[in-house]
């Protein structure tokens, strides 16, 4: 492998590096802020800090499972679609 073969795999495997690190510190501060919110507009509802603290905490986590749910859902849909429109394609004649 040649000079510049090393350098550029070495650029390419820095660059996923830092992608994945931005990805999680995203990921993160997007989970802190919904966490926030989601305890701003309880208190906001409730005037109690307990009340507040507990949708805050529990309101991400079921919405982390609602939305795995959503995504599975419309992968299955998106697939069978999928499937239907290549067989429709394939049942249709082509004219030449």
């Amino acid at each position: 492998m040649s000079y510049v073969q090393l350098v550029k795999r070495a650029s390419i495997e820095k660059a996923k590096a830092i992608a994945t690190s931005r990805e999680a510190r995203k990921s993160s501060t997007y989970a802190v802020m919904h966490m926030v919110v989601a305890m701003a507009v309880a208190f906001a509802l409730s005037g109690d800090w307990r009340i507040a603290l507990g949708i805050g905490l529990i309101e991400p986590m079921v919405q982390t499972v609602a939305y795995a749910v959503h995504e599975r859902f419309w992968a299955r849909r998106s697939s069978k679609t999928d499937i239907e429109d290549t067989v429709a394609a394939a049942a249709v004649p082509v004219r030449a």
